[in-house]
């Protein structure tokens, strides 16, 4: 706390100040992309400085990566905290895109008010509220997807021609296994405001095909919306959703399996069965989405309550919200196919939370000044089950395999907070939350996550300009682990299986924000700059631990990882007879140092490497590695100088001189994470047509080529087929990941295009709004990345049994261009908006 009066007494002293976000900087239904929206983060990607989106198989029903200001955890939850209508939920899945009203994102020292659970940002979404008068809404469309890829391998006559096994057909895998998908949505929505009362009805439909033959979702999504003022002594808000989607997600190794399976090979024997070749990982692509299945259901239940009274002065709020989420994923592998022949296998999570808490707030004015204490005390219960049952079955033998996880993690805290006004041109935010986590070590207690954000209007001190401000500030938040049992011992039937650490703390991020916007007087240009430091520190590693008598797992607090950059966000408007232009450039740079890389335990993770490359032998070292002073994301590979082409063999450097090629010559060649991403949105309007697009971008990061890796080569002695692109290198006799295979992937791309035309109405007709429109998505990308998609990498992410084909991946690490995964695509989409009365 005397921390917190010494900074608040050197604001005092130098007159500089960030206060809360304020409402210009949300996005909201307006300013929305169109086209293609599957999922919320595909409403704003581009538009918002600091935030990275990526998608690792690129389905729609994939789940989406985001990184605020880079990555802070790697055993918590690196996607940011969601709030609905200002209360937690665990994920996106319970709110559709449709529904969402405003979304503001929060990357900086305000997450210091989520203490334990704001330390990966934190995404504000408000749903969409009732009118004042009745309206029934429509808003549909439909969308093709067009695949997209760049590595093509070589088609049937070039495979023969090159020596390889004629089995006397002609196959093009490729388009065997993958279509255009259509898809279409739609959704219904009305409301209105009665007197004290109003209340709003949405209703959602989503029929939506993958690239991949025989994948596709259907979804279906209900919100209700109602609010009550009784007076100034009660108000009442409610939020209920509730939706259910079930899929049909395919096979992410489909694609690999497609481009490795000969052009010669069919698809059936003459008999009617699927062909099936006798090889090691190599498997006819059309079976096994013919003779397997693998479908998933989701259901989500959501409801909120809030309750607001004011007393004069005072005004207190409590609030209760519940949330539950199952899902379910059955695979069924019939017995006459070699990929996975005879296995059933059933997975059923399920997630609850529960958030129970107040706030009481006192205005007090005097004069020029206000100020607002308010004290927060909440709570939040997050329960888990998974379990999974795995059936072998050959011939008349079976055997079934089950793991059932159960697990309860309790958050407990509060907060003291108070916000000064001068003049309505000084701002300050100061406050200190105190928080517990069940999930932590019984000495870790109770953690301070205090923050001091400050705001000035500096536009007199300038002197030109219009409105102009000055930012700063400063606030500690964390990451609380969601799993049970990290910091108890666990005794195994074959004895130590994990050591207790009754010290495990909380993960612990300190962000430091320095802000300016300026904006002219005239109001048409405003340039914001804003350099953010973030420090993530204690981070939660687990680990083989030697207590002197035995080895044993074990999770403990080390290294401390620090993100800086710059985000510039840039606007204008202009109007040039009737056309009206608005043009948004939104800049941001991201760098990363590992600063230290030991802690607790005699945990040393300096050197330490992960992630290998699925069957290539040592051909396979592992590619990313932690290094002290180096950034996170670091590339590495062996160096080559070239190819012996007598002994089909990589010339590769050994760069320690002791006479054989290991982990210790790996040396750095590329950086997973863009140092520079870009969003620059323009929108035209004249008339009744408007017009609008996106261009975005990232440079300076590198990917993992694996796709390459595999299958660029020309193996002398291998049975499958390979890239077009085999002739670039001599041949080889082996998979080898070297440097050859680390690529550059910056690009340039038209992320986004619409047109929209406003259809006539009376003033006093049936209809108060038509449009229609055109747009398009992942038009066009400029790269000379030779893969198929350049997009940064934050994960690599493994999918039911999909998880047990690719060996020592960490989902949480960045850069690889997997061979598993979905074609990326573009779309095409004609949509209608309605609103009647």
């Amino acid at each position: 706390m005397m921390k917190l009066i010494a900074m608040v007494c050197l604001i005092c002293i130098l007159h500089i100040g960030i206060a809360q976000p304020k409402e210009k900087d949300a996005l909201v239904d307006s300013t929305f992309l169109t086209g293609n929206i599957q999922h919320p983060a595909d409403l704003i990607q581009g538009l918002v400085p600091g935030l990275l989106v990526a998608k690792q198989n690129t389905a729609e029903f994939d789940p989406y990566d985001l990184r605020l200001r880079g990555t802070n955890t790697f055993s918590g939850r690196t996607n940011p905290l969601i709030l609905v209508n200002g209360l937690v939920v665990p994920s996106w899945d319970f709110i559709d895109p449709n529904e969402i009203g405003k979304i503001r994102i929060l990357s900086g020292s305000e997450t210091s008010r989520f203490g334990m659970q704001g330390g990966s940002g934190v995404i504000e979404i408000t749903t969409k509220q009732a009118s004042e008068n009745f309206q029934i809404s429509y808003h549909g469309f439909a969308a093709v997807d067009t695949k997209i890829y760049k590595q093509k391998v070589l088609d049937a006559p070039s495979y023969r021609s090159l020596g390889g096994s004629d089995l006397g057909s002609t196959t093009v895998w490729l388009e065997e296994t993958t279509r255009p998908a259509f898809s279409h949505v739609n959704n219904l929505s009305f409301g209105q405001r009665i007197s004290s009362f109003n209340y709003r009805v949405g209703l959602n439909y989503r029929n939506v095909q993958g690239i991949q033959k025989e994948t596709d979702y259907d979804r279906v999504n209900g919100l209700v919306n109602l609010k009550w003022t009784g007076s100034e002594l009660l108000q009442v808000e409610y939020t209920g959703a509730v939706n259910n989607q079930t899929s049909n997600p395919g096979f992410t190794e489909v694609s690999r399996f497609a481009i490795a399976a000969n052009p010669t090979m069919p698809i059936f024997f003459e008999s009617g069965d699927y062909y099936q070749p006798q090889a090691f990982d190599y498997f006819n692509p059309s079976a096994i989405i013919g003779l397997s299945d693998k479908k998933t259901t989701q259901t989500n239940h959501l409801n909120l309550v809030r309750l607001t009274s004011n007393i004069g002065l005072a005004q207190l709020q409590l609030y209760a919200s519940n949330s539950h989420q199952e899902q379910s994923l059955d695979e069924t592998y019939d017995d006459r196919l070699r990929f996975r022949g005879g296995t059933l296998y059933q997975n059923d999570y399920s997630i609850n939370h529960q958030q129970l808490g107040g706030r009481f707030e006192y205005d007090l004015q005097s004069g020029d000044w206000s100020i607002s204490p308010a004290l927060q005390l909440d709570n939040h219960i997050y329960k888990f089950e998974n379990k999974t049952v795995q059936t072998f079955i050959t011939g008349s033998q079976s055997q079934i395999n089950t793991a059932t996880e159960k697990g309860q993690v309790v958050l407990l805290g509060g907060a003291v907070s108070a916000d000064f006004n001068f003049k309505d041109q000084w701002h300050v935010s100061i406050g200190d939350r105190l928080e517990s986590s069940s999930a932590l070590g019984d000495e870790a207690g109770f953690t301070h996550f205090p923050w001091l954000n400050s705001r000035l209007d500096i536009s007199n001190f300038l002197g030109f300009g219009g409105t102009n401000y000055f930012t700063i500030g400063h606030g500690k938040t964390g990451m609380t682990p969601y799993q049970q049992g990290w910091s108890a011992e666990r005794i195994g039937d074959f004895g130590q299986e994990q050591f207790a650490n009754p010290n495990l703390r909380s993960e612990v991020v300190k962000n430091t924000d320095i802000g300016l916007d300026w904006r002219s007087a005239d109001g048409r240009l405003g340039v914001g700059a804003l350099w953010y430091w973030k420090i993530a520190s204690d981070m939660i590693w687990e680990q083989i631990y030697d207590n002197g008598e035995e080895f044993a797992l074990v999770h403990a607090n080390a290294a401390k990882l620090a993100n800086r950059g710059l985000e510039l966000t840039i606007d204008y408007s202009q109007e040039i007879g009737d056309v009206k232009w608005q043009s948004q450039l939104v800049t941001t740079t991201f760098s990363s140092e590992w600063k230290s890389l030991s802690g607790d335990l005699n945990t040393n993770l300096d050197s330490t490497r992960y992630g290998l490359v699925f069957n290539a032998g040592f051909a396979s070292p592992s590619v990313i590695s932690f290094y002290e002073n180096q950034p996170f994301g670091t590339i590495t590979a062996i160096q080559t100088n070239g190819i012996d082409t007598q002994g089909q063999s990589w010339i590769m450097v050994d760069q320690n001189g002791d006479g054989s090629i290991y982990f210790e010559d790996l040396q750095v060649v590329g950086q997973a994470l863009p140092k520079v991403t870009l969003g620059w949105y323009n929108s035209f309007h004249y008339q009744k047509l408007t017009a609008s697009f996106l261009v975005s971008g990232a440079f300076g990061h590198s990917l993992v080529n694996e796709t390459a890796v595999m299958y660029q080569p020309n193996l002398s002695w291998s049975y499958s087929n390979f890239l077009e692109s085999y002739d670039e290198i001599a041949p080889i006799s082996d998979r080898m990941v070297v440097d050859h295979f680390v690529q550059k992937a910056s690009f340039v791309r038209i992320s986004y295009f619409q047109l929209a035309y406003n259809l006539s109405t009376k003033p006093d007709g049936l209809l108060s709004q038509a449009q229609i429109y055109f747009a398009g998505n992942n038009l066009l990308t400029f790269t000379k990345y030779s893969g198929d998609n350049p997009d940064y990498k934050l994960s690599k992410r493994d999918y039911g049994l999909d998880a047990s084909r690719t060996a020592g991946v960490d989902p949480k690490l960045p850069g690889f261009d997997s061979a598993n995964q979905l074609y990326s695509y573009r779309s095409f989409v004609l949509g209608l908006k309605l609103s009647l009365f």
